[in-house]
């Protein structure tokens, strides 16, 4: 029965968060909020810890929110919020969310903004947003500008 009924509900339930993942637009992005997520949230390692453990350091009153899978056990900082993978507040603080790092593929149902800070510098392309390729030097550096 699976066999039948799956690839259906699979692109419906997609089409279904694409839908939500718009009506939490109301919602507007915040400027200091971080997200990371490592492996669908199995683990606190890779890359996105040590860029998180530097961000900290450089801006101690950034938001930082980790994606864990509650199947999984292990230790985050203190100055770290959890929030559970695929969980009501997980879409939330992806919509909201400044800055976005993954070390896997987004799904297709993650649906990014464009933002424009109001400084000609300071324009997002699609492309670039939410991708966790620069350094955080340029993350500082893009303050600075705006």
């Amino acid at each position: 029965m699976w066999k039948i009924t799956r690839p259906v509900l699979r692109p419906v339930g997609g089409a279904m968060i694409i839908v939500l993942f718009y009506l939490l637009r109301i919602f507007p992005i915040k400027k200091n909020k971080v997200l990371a997520c490592v492996s669908g949230g199995r683990r606190y390692d890779d890359n996105q810890k040590f860029i998180m453990e530097e961000l900290h350091k450089l801006i101690p009153d950034l938001d930082i929110v980790w994606v864990k899978n509650p199947q999984y056990e292990y230790e985050l900082p203190a100055w770290m919020r959890p929030v559970k993978w695929r969980s009501w507040r997980w879409l939330y603080e992806y919509a909201t969310a400044k800055i976005w790092t993954n070390n896997c593929c987004e799904p297709d149902y993650v649906v990014e903004r464009i933002i424009a800070l109001g400084c000609e510098n300071c324009v997002e392309s699609k492309e670039n947003y939410g991708k966790a390729r620069a350094s955080v030097n340029d993350y500082t550096r893009f303050e600075e500008i705006c």
